[in-house]
Formats: C-alpha cells, sequence, structure tokens
C-alpha cells in the first residue's frame, strides 16, 4: 500500500509545502542563509524564492578542488539578489504567510537545511513539521514500512528519522534519487518576474523536489 494511503487513512492533508534552502556558505556561525525557496498546494503552485539580506552571493567556494564563485553553483548573482533581497523580518512575514495552515514541509537534507532555517526564523521554524523526502525513499528501498500506531504527521516526521537513521546516504543524494525516480525533470521554471533567463538553481531543486513528492507518495509499504 503506497505512502498516499497513509495520509488518507490518517485525515492529514496533502497541500503542503516543497521547501530549499540556499546559503553562501557551510558554518552557520561565519555564513548567512541567503534564500527560501517555496512551491506549494496539492497542485505544486509556485511560491518562488525570498531573497534574504546578509548573505553575500558573490563569494568563492571550492568544487571539486576549484575555487569557483559561489553563484555558479547557485544560479542566484549577485545582481538578481541585490534586486530581491529584503530584511530578515520581512523575509519572516512571506514565509509564515505561505506556511499558515500548511500541514508539513517537505525538504532534502534535512540535517543541512532545517538548521538553518532554524537559526534564521525559530519562531517559524518551532511550529512546522519537517518531512524529509529522501528519508521516505530510503524507507521504500530497504522496504521499511510506517509503523501502524502511527497516526499523526509529526509522529510520522519522528519515526522516519529514527527508522532511516543507521542507513548510509551513499546513493541517496538528491541528485541521484531524482535520476532514478525522476528522470529528466529538471525543475526548470522561468519565472519572467524575476529574470529573463531560466530559474536558478535553487529555485529549480524545490520543483524537483515537489516533483519528487508526487513520485514518492505511490512508494512505499504499509
Amino acid at each position: 500500500m503506497p505512502y498516499i494511503q497513509w495520509f488518507a487513512d490518517n485525515g492529514v492533508s496533502l497541500d503542503a509545502l516543497a521547501m530549499t534552502c540556499g546559503t553562501d556558505g557551510f558554518s552557520r556561525d561565519k555564513n548567512n542563509l541567503m534564500s527560501v525557496s517555496l512551491v506549494g498546494g496539492h497542485t505544486g503552485s509556485d511560491i518562488g524564492t525570498v531573497y534574504i539580506q546578509g548573505a553575500n552571493p558573490d563569494v568563492e567556494t571550492i568544487v571539486k578542488g576549484k575555487t569557483v564563485p559561489l553563484y555558479t553553483i547557485t544560479g542566484v548573482t549577485p545582481d538578481i539578489y541585490q534586486k530581491y533581497a529584503m530584511p530578515t523580518t520581512k523575509a519572516a512575514c512571506v514565509i509564515r504567510d505561505a506556511m499558515q495552515d500548511v500541514p508539513f514541509v517537505l525538504v532534502y537534507a534535512e540535517s543541512f537545511m532545517i538548521p538553518w532555517f532554524r537559526t534564521a526564523f525559530a519562531d517559524i521554524a518551532e511550529d512546522t513539521v519537517f518531512i524529509d523526502v529522501i528519508k521516505l525513499i530510503k524507507m521504500h528501498e530497504r522496504g521499511i514500512s510506517i509503523p501502524r500506531d502511527v497516526n499523526t504527521v509529526a509522529g510520522l516526521a519522528q519515526r522516519i528519522t529514527v527508522l532511516t537513521s543507521g542507513i548510509p546516504s551513499k546513493g541517496f543524494g538528491m541528485e541521484a534519487v531524482c535520476e532514478r525516480y525522476i528522470p529528466g525533470i529538471t525543475g526548470d521554471t522561468a519565472d519572467a518576474e524575476l529574470t529573463d533567463n531560466p530559474s536558478p538553481h535553487l529555485e529549480c531543486q524545490v520543483h524537483r523536489l515537489w516533483a519528487l513528492w508526487q513520485a514518492v507518495l505511490y512508494m512505499g509499504y504499509l
């Protein structure tokens, strides 16, 4: 029986949000949350990317032994960031409005994204249930079922973490998982209000996450 049946049996709405976070580095005490991209509702409506002031999109990073500008990875060029970045207080209002009445928020790389989000938006994170889609795929591929005693989405999120804690991450990176389950979906949804060019990588990723979630719903064991 697929995961979608669990949500139906327990009366949990599927009008969730998918969320990805972008940063200008890897250390929360030295670097900053740069963006939060959101796609939501059962139809996957594009809420877009909220850029947050205080980050440095032009910082350099190391990829495969080479030093490159961060924007070559994120797709968020300094001019776009400077044009759209807003104060954290305003960004919080936008994100809080988007998350209002949402039963849960979908993420991947939860151990990286959620601490960054909590650091910047502690009040919002406190009231939010996060579900890592990659962990659901780990359960599916290992034949692990959701225990029958779990009947709330908060309980589901906790149990998913416990049940997948011993599963190695090798082979479960976002790119590898997308290639297995949604090959060919790039997540590119060019937004003329943002730029005439294709969407930044970070925003593409949230659309890929949403597409992956749609596939995950019909996986699983109960």
